[in-house]
C-alpha cells in the first residue's frame, strides 16, 4: 500500500506544485520525463482505477492535470 506521504507527493508532482517540478505552465524535459517514468506509472497503477475516464469515486478524476486541479 502507498503510503500518505508517497500519496501527496505523486499528486502534488502531479499537480505542478512539487518542488521538483514546479508551478509553471511550461514544464522542462526533465520535468516532464520525471512525471512520465515516476508519477504517471503510480497513477495508473493505484488512482486510475476508481479516478480515471470510466469511473470517478467521490467525484475525483486523475487522469489529467485539468481534472486534477478541478478536484
Amino acid at each position: 500500500m502507498i503510503g500518505w506521504l508517497m500519496r501527496w507527493f505523486v499528486l502534488s508532482c502531479a499537480l505542478g506544485v512539487c518542488p521538483l517540478v514546479g508551478a509553471e505552465e511550461e514544464f522542462s524535459p526533465e520535468a516532464i520525463d520525471f512525471f512520465e517514468r515516476e508519477v504517471r506509472p503510480v497513477l495508473v497503477e493505484h488512482c486510475l482505477e476508481c479516478h480515471g475516464p470510466e469511473k470517478q469515486k467521490l467525484g475525483l478524476r486523475l487522469d489529467s492535470r485539468e481534472a486534477m486541479l478541478k478536484g
